[in-house]
């Protein structure tokens, strides 16, 4: 395959089809006059530790590096990142996991000599605290990654699932890793129909649970209309009745719907891709308070989570998500835009936000069991350090600094919460709520993430909790700036970053806390309870 059909896979086919343009954008406070209560106490339901996840490129070549490895990675462990995949997105359909070096490499700094391999990935693993999913080449058979897996013909499935399943048992069986989560393709809904992927999951599974029965299978699901794709370079001169795929669209309805039903049972998880993007929610303007808005409401209507919590309940199915890719505008990245330029939106304060409420509204409505941001070479820009360029040590910009906030400010059980006196966010003429809040806890502590989603005005908030005696003082993080298009670029190899957790103390909170946010902010608040 071409290397900027791989690129292209990997940047945009994650994205649903744009939907109509939004016309108007405005922000009303006129309910901005009073205190953001909000009260929470015990009885709510656990919550997986897997939500704080991110994709692992196995071409991540600073992690290798003495001096940078272990920076990333106990940086990593202190976010509290849960889960990691590998070998990564578009990767894992190129991958060749007993020759890694035959693998394709789109990237020109990505070879056989830097890239990450199975055995060491499982051990940074270990280190950050992680679990590690594996994604299965459900496109190749073997060292030739040209030797494609025709999906009309079933000997060729059964071949390829063989080989996934020796995989299964080097890692499980031979090198005792204990990995659980294996993931069958990427995005294969690019070139593949409903039926031949659900037909082709039933043969996988099948041969890889028969060596290790303990595994669980992460499915691809589709969240949204994608489309239209080709897959020019998917051919079989042997078969007289193959055709070229061209454009290729696909629909949540049936592949889901082909899942639920054809290969019902042979899977465990299943992984949309709910990307969300300004641009593909109709936005023209580009400027960051239009993009801001725009996501910020497309994250409150969640409407590809709806997707399949209605797919779902139409097929009676009960498979929880493993969203093994997300992100807010990730078009407007490094990685998508082919290269650095100034005022990209992706490294604003403003897409921070919007990161932490997306994760946020994954968390609180429970869609989700897993949530694998795209991703931690994006959010912390090593895509620079192999070629020394900008700086010689991580950047958290605001999005990782949104990932890290939440890691250190969720417990393993949510609170029962009620919030009043919330102003309104009106955003091409719906009211939208201002603020997100999410509180939680443990056998230690109480949490609560609260994220201003006003751009212009700071608010008040009371915390009010009823339950274990709380300590009387607590610990606000707060990742605030002085505009939305504020980012880090600036600071990159200086001693301090502009944009920060920064860290203080609230007095008087036995059993809560008042508290004020700036405009466009983030903030966990973490109590300990006093037994």
């Amino acid at each position: 395959m071409a290397a900027c059909a791989v690129l292209t896979m990997q940047a945009l086919c994650a994205h649903p089809v744009p939907g109509a343009a939004k016309k108007s954008y405005a922000v009303d406070n006129a309910n901005n006059a009073g205190v953001i209560q909000i009260k929470t106490h015990t009885g709510g339901s656990a919550i997986d530790p897997r939500l704080i996840g991110s994709q692992f490129n196995f071409s991540y070549a600073p992690v290798r590096m003495p001096d940078r490895g272990p920076v990333l990675m106990d940086g990593w462990k202190q976010a509290h990142i849960s889960v990691l995949r590998y070998p990564g997105g578009t990767w894992g359909d190129h991958y060749i996991w007993d020759h890694p070096e035959a693998s394709y490499f789109a990237i020109p700094w990505a070879n056989a000599k830097s890239i990450v391999t199975p055995e060491e990935f499982v051990s940074m693993c270990r280190r950050v605290g992680a679990d590690p999913i594996f994604q299965v080449n459900m496109v190749s058979r073997g060292i030739n990654q040209d030797n494609h897996v025709n999906p009309t013909k079933i000997e060729d499935i059964r071949t390829g699932a063989r080989w996934a399943a020796e995989w299964v048992r080097h890692a499980n069986i031979e090198k005792k890793w204990g990995v659980k989560y294996w993931e069958l393709g990427n995005e294969l809904w690019i070139w593949l129909s409903p039926e031949e992927y659900a037909r082709t999951v039933v043969e996988y599974s099948k041969a890889m649970r028969a060596v290790d029965p303990s595994i669980k299978i992460i499915a691809c699901g589709l969240s949204g209309k994608v489309g239209p794709f080709g897959a020019g370079w998917l051919k079989f001169p042997d078969d007289p009745n193959w055709k070229v795929r061209e454009n290729v669209y696909n629909y949540p309805e049936a592949w889901d719907g082909a899942l639920f039903t054809t290969a019902k049972g042979y899977f465990d998880y299943i992984a949309p891709h709910p990307y969300l993007s300004a641009k593909e929610s109709g936005y023209k303007g580009g400027d960051a308070r239009g993009t801001y808005l725009t996501t910020t409401a497309t994250i409150w209507e969640h409407e590809q989570l709806k997707t399949m919590d209605a797919i779902e309940k139409e097929h009676h199915a009960s498979v929880p998500m493993a969203i093994t890719e997300w992100g807010t505008n990730f078009d407007q990245s490094v990685a998508a835009s082919g290269g650095y330029k100034p005022g990209l939106y992706f490294y604003t304060q403003g897409n921070g936000i919007n990161h932490a409420h997306y994760l946020g509204e994954m968390i609180a409505q429970d869609s989700a069991k897993m949530a694998v941001m795209h991703s931690l070479d994006e959010i912390q820009t090593m895509w620079f350090w192999p070629k020394n360029e900008l700086g010689t040590k991580p950047l958290d910009h605001p999005a990782y600094l949104a990932l890290k906030l939440w890691g250190n400010n969720l417990g393993k059980r949510r609170l029962s919460q009620a919030v009043s006196s919330v102003p309104d966010l009106k955003i091409d003429n719906k009211a939208y709520p201002a603020v997100f809040t999410f509180a939680s806890e443990d056998d230690k502590n109480v949490y609560l993430m609260v994220i201003n989603l006003d751009p212009d005005s700071a608010h008040k908030f009371r915390w009010t909790y009823k339950g274990t005696t709380l300590a009387k003082q607590a610990r606000l993080s707060l990742v605030s700036s002085e505009k939305l298009d504020s980012d880090n670029w600036a600071s990159w190899g200086q001693a301090k970053q502009s944009i920060d957790i920064q860290d203080s103390t609230i007095a008087n909170t036995a059993t809560g806390c008042a508290f004020e946010l700036p405009a466009h902010s983030m903030a966990g608040i973490k109590i300990v309870k006093v037994r």
